[in-house]
């Protein structure tokens, strides 16, 4: 059970055409989602996002710039959604703290649309921000899903 009221962060980090997700292996088939964690008390949305990218994948980011907000709604909880664009800040390699449940994959965009993103509005939106350079700021998507 969590809270009524919560924020959470995802990142986009894309490189050489690829993605990085979580793959959640618990589920069949597995789910996959951005790298990100609950904002903790006291943490802003930007040190969030470049804490959680470092807990889950060793890799130190540049948070470049907040792309999708969403509200997420229902059974007594509110979750705001704040994902932003991110990039790694220098060369380094993926140190994954994975565990038996969740693994990192760099994923090939081009495969992005037919794959279990969570939440799934990312999977078109990501994708057309990719091809257009991610030139507009950021939007804010509602109470999807």
């Amino acid at each position: 059970m969590f809270d009524a009221f919560r924020a959470r962060v995802g990142v986009v980090l894309i490189n050489n055409g690829q993605i990085l997700l979580i793959r959640d292996i618990r589920q069949k088939p597995p789910t996959f989602h951005l790298p990100g964690d609950i904002v903790k008390l006291n943490e802003t949305l930007e040190t969030a996002a470049k804490r959680s990218v470092k807990e889950q994948t060793g890799l130190d980011i540049d948070v470049e710039k907040l792309r999708y907000v969403r509200d997420d709604i229902g059974d007594g909880r509110h979750r705001l959604d704040a994902f932003f664009l991110g990039a790694i800040s220098r060369q380094q390699e993926l140190t994954a703290n994975e565990n038996q449940n969740f693994k990192v994959d760099w994923v090939n965009l081009e495969i992005l649309e037919s794959m279990d993103l969570f939440p799934q509005f990312l999977r078109a939106k990501i994708l057309e921000d990719y091809r257009n350079k991610f030139r507009d700021g950021a939007g804010y998507v509602g109470a999807l899903e």
